[in-house]
């Protein structure tokens, strides 16, 4: 029994032997799954790979190679390679084939033209060669990427806007030939120094505390800005700063500015004529209107006082009719001169037209009579002191009405009632000055 068991069972050696055999794949079988899996591995790669046998017919091309070369395996397998990859009749004989890169084109079906980078080396099997292998990638995005590159690097180069760029901490890495014009800074003295060289002292650290707290949260900042010449020389720009991010992490300031100084002086002289007497330099009525309504806006915020001042010249017209207008105009202007000396600072002297003129004080206490009173006394002393002009003493005198106001004025009203004080003392002998009185003054009006 037990022989007839033993005669019955299976040898366990020779069962495993026999499972391990049944297991084991045949040796046709394993060449077909390395090739399986070398065709998946080159099918997943990008570039295109082909191989050719010693007569430099296809023996194996990858998926990419198929895309690149529109064209099918079972087509191309045992073809020329250059039959169906044109540029491979540029490649050297077999024994001289380089292994350097190289660039060719590839002329699609479209007519489209694609650029390849190429390598190809020899397959050596025992000590020969027996075929090669063509590696090829397309370069339409490098290429264009380098033209991109190309065409911005010419675009800082000769665009006629200067351009500046820094890094995140604010250290300048390239400048453009119009930044040099600009700044008289050339290249190798301002790059990789701080942007705060460039500054001027027309800004405070407030203002560049918001430009770059604007930068960090929008990207982008505008507006004007005064830059510093290298020779110290202050300019006007319009800037405009873009945040760029980098892919490796990071980033740049990149600035592009142009030159507005003669437009701001230009602005200057418009605004200029437009606010001030072009005789004296004085502000005219339009500014002293506004300075006037200003005033009493922040007299209601305050709860303090103005004066306005009106002044006429005594004897102007005598001037001008005996000695002439130009001596008129020596007068007028040394009278604005003198007036504006008299005054505080943030008071206002304005020339209304011909020889009146207008003072505002503001702001004013409580003793706001006596403070208009020190200022009209002193007027009239310095008007009344002579002008020399030619060996010629000019002489005139100044007839000054005062109007008291305070948050619930306007401006209007209380020019008039200086104006009406003013006539008051005309009509009692000029040469002094006359504080208004509702009552009074308004009944000698009417």
């Amino acid at each position: 029994m037990r022989a007839g068991m033993e005669q019955g069972t299976p040898d366990r050696k020779g069962f495993l032997a026999g499972w391990k055999a049944r297991r084991a794949p045949r040796s046709s079988d394993s060449g077909a799954l390395v090739a399986a899996l070398n065709k998946a591995v080159f099918d997943a790669v990008a570039d295109g790979i082909v191989s050719l046998d010693r007569e430099g017919r296809v023996t194996f091309l990858n998926r990419a190679a198929q895309t690149l070369g529109q064209c099918r395996e079972r087509d191309s397998l045992g073809r020329r390679g250059e039959e169906v990859f044109p540029f491979m009749a540029a490649l050297p004989t077999l024994d001289t084939i380089p292994r350097e890169r190289f660039e060719v084109v590839l002329c699609g079906c479209d007519g489209e033209i694609i650029p390849l980078e190429i390598v190809a080396a020899p397959i050596i099997e025992a000590r020969q060669v027996t075929g090669t292998v063509v590696v090829f990638r397309d370069i339409r995005e490098r290429r264009h990427a380098e033209e991109s590159r190309r065409l911005a690097a010419a675009v800082v180069e000769w665009s006629p806007q200067a351009i500046v760029v820094a890094d995140l901490g604010g250290m300048i890495i390239i400048v453009n030939p119009a930044f040099s014009r600009l700044s008289g800074f050339a290249s190798e003295d301002i790059v990789g120094k701080p942007v705060s060289v460039l500054r001027s002292d027309h800004h405070d650290a407030a203002f560049h505390a918001a430009l770059r707290q604007t930068l960090d949260r929008d990207g982008l900042w505008c507006g004007e800005v005064w830059n510093r010449h290298k020779d110290g020389t202050p300019y006007a720009v319009w800037l405009s700063i873009t945040r760029v991010s980098a892919e490796a992490g990071g980033g740049f300031l990149v600035g592009f500015y142009f030159d507005i100084t003669e437009r701001k002086r230009h602005e200057a002289r418009i605004l200029q004529e437009a606010n001030h007497d072009a005789l004296t330099g004085l502000p005219n009525r339009r500014m002293v209107e506004e300075g006037l309504e200003i005033a009493l806006a922040q007299a209601r915020r305050g709860g303090h006082r103005v004066a306005v001042l009106l002044i006429d010249l005594d004897g102007f017209k005598a001037v001008n009719d005996t000695h002439g207008h130009d001596a008129g105009d020596v007068l007028l202007c040394e009278m604005a001169r003198r007036m504006a000396a008299t005054l505080r600072v943030g008071d206002m002297v304005a020339r209304l037209g011909g020889d009146e003129f207008l003072v505002l004080l503001a702001p004013l206490g409580d003793d706001a009579e006596n403070g208009a009173r020190r200022v009209a006394r002193h007027l009239v002393e310095q008007i009344a002191r002579p002008v020399l002009h030619e060996d010629i003493s000019l002489r005139v005198s100044a007839s000054i009405g005062i109007a008291i106001g305070d948050g619930t004025c306007e401006g209007g009203p209380l020019i008039k009632q200086a104006d009406q004080a003013m006539y008051v003392v005309k009509r009692s002998g000029k040469h002094g000055f006359h504080f208004y009185e509702a009552n009074k003054d308004d009944k000698e009006e009417a």
